[in-house]
């Protein structure tokens, strides 16, 4: 798990090394990341960003301060 400031608007990412996920469930067609990415989005004014492949997934919350 990282946290940073980027252009004023905080950042927090996570990373695992595992073995990656569907690219199809990456954007959030499934009903679980489909409402983390609408919360996040509507309630916390962010945005979800997620990229996986073989070797892990990083989850990115970028939220507008």
């Amino acid at each position: 798990m990282n946290s940073s400031k980027r252009r004023c608007s905080p950042r927090i990412s996570v990373r695992d090394n595992g073995v990656g996920m569907d690219p199809d469930r990456a954007e959030g067609d499934t009903l679980g990341l489909g409402l983390v990415r609408t919360m996040v989005r509507e309630k916390l004014n962010g945005e979800l960003t997620i990229q996986s492949d073989k070797g892990g997934t990083t989850v990115v919350f970028d939220f507008i301060a």
